[in-house]
């Protein structure tokens, strides 16, 4: 998982880079489904616009952040 910098969080949103579309697909699903928690909190994913590789998913907390 790749963090922005201090000064860039709530700008910019952590991301994951996956080796296969598949497994991309597998983790967004999961997310979607509700099935996926980071400290407590539930994992939103979106497909990372603007990215060339579609095995990167933009995530964030429920909170936003």
């Amino acid at each position: 998982m790749r963090c922005p910098p201090v000064d860039r969080r709530g700008i910019d949103k952590a991301s994951v880079r996956f080796a296969a579309g598949e497994a991309a697909a597998a983790a967004k699903e999961a997310c979607d489904a509700g099935q996926v928690f980071l400290q407590g909190m539930m994992v939103k994913a979106n497909w990372r616009s603007g990215g060339s590789l579609p095995e990167t998913v933009a995530i964030a907390t429920d909170d936003g952040t």
